[in-house]
């Protein structure tokens, strides 16, 4: 299916993505969809902080 990459929020247990990864060789990233483990102080910077860590996934 071409999958290459696990996301993750920093709210959630990692350790099911984890097992995920190594089982499948894997990377794993993390979204932030509320912005807690940010330092976004804007909704624009929240979205592409978000944006970078696809990008970089792929």
């Amino acid at each position: 299916h071409g999958v290459r990459c696990i996301f993750v929020e920093p709210q959630q247990d990692p350790r099911s993505a984890e097992v995920l990864a190594k089982e499948y060789d894997l990377q794993i990233a993390s979204l932030d969809p509320i912005g807690g483990s940010l330092n976004a102080t804007t909704i624009t910077e929240l979205i592409l902080t978000n944006w970078e860590a696809m990008k970089q996934a792929f």
